[in-house]
């Protein structure tokens, strides 16, 4: 569902129960070594003897908002939508949405089913299904800092767009006499203009591929500056 293939082994199939995991890297290297005969032994944990079908490969990271709460096993735990579920139960769910389905119509659809497993005694906590984007929900803290820097960056850019379009209009008053040379030979007005679009267009692909490299080369040195 999340687009990630095992490191070794195979994900799950629709015919997996319980007692079927799949292993992090971390896991894997941790308890077991990295040994790869690992996949297909049945494996004692607290749960129960669990059948390691495969290992996740060591970027792979379930996308949760605490980091707490990352598991170190993915297993196929089934949950019975006809049944009310405990007062106090908070269950962080990631599905991807239907082709052509909003967010406002799978709210829809889950606003049914929370009224369908709500408890029948009164809870002061809130309760219901809460649908929302899981780009939207991995940034819910750091949206303001983020909202800061990107609009300081599209200032920045803006500032540097307005000082390369004046150099450009001071470049082409001196070369006045140039255009004019060039239109007493012959060329015509579309022929300029094609000449000067091209420059123009050339320079600006000069300046995207040094931005790109240099945004590439300071990523990682941007990223240790930044805390946990």
């Amino acid at each position: 569902m999340l687009g990630v293939h095992p490191f070794i082994g195979r994900d799950f199939n629709p015919h997996d129960g319980e007692d079927v995991g799949i292993l992090t890297y971390a896991l894997w290297q941790r308890r077991f070594g990295g040994d790869r005969a690992v996949v297909g032994r049945t494996v004692s944990f607290l749960e129960g003897p669990v059948t390691i079908v495969g290992v996740m490969p060591p970027e792979f990271w379930y996308p949760r908002t605490t980091a707490e709460g990352a598991p170190e096993m993915l297993r196929v735990l089934p949950i019975e939508w006809d049944k009310p579920l405990p007062p106090n139960a908070v269950h962080f769910l990631v599905g991807r949405l239907r082709k052509g389905v909003s967010v406002r119509q799978a709210q829809a659809e889950a606003d049914v089913i929370a009224a369908r497993l709500r408890p029948p005694a009164p809870s002061h906590t809130p309760y219901g299904i809460f649908v929302t984007l899981l780009r939207s929900q991995m940034v819910i803290f750091h949206r303001s800092p983020l909202m800061i820097v990107f609009g300081a960056v599209l200032f920045l850019l803006l500032i540097a767009c307005v000082n390369v379009a004046n150099l450009l209009v001071a470049r082409g008053r001196e070369r006045e006499r140039e255009f004019a040379i060039r239109s007493s030979l012959g060329a015509g007005r579309r022929r300029i203009v094609r000449q000067l679009l091209t420059e123009s267009v050339l320079l600006a692909l000069a300046g995207g591929v040094v931005g790109v490299l240099g945004s590439y080369w300071t990523l990682d040195l941007l990223l240790a500056q930044l805390p946990g």
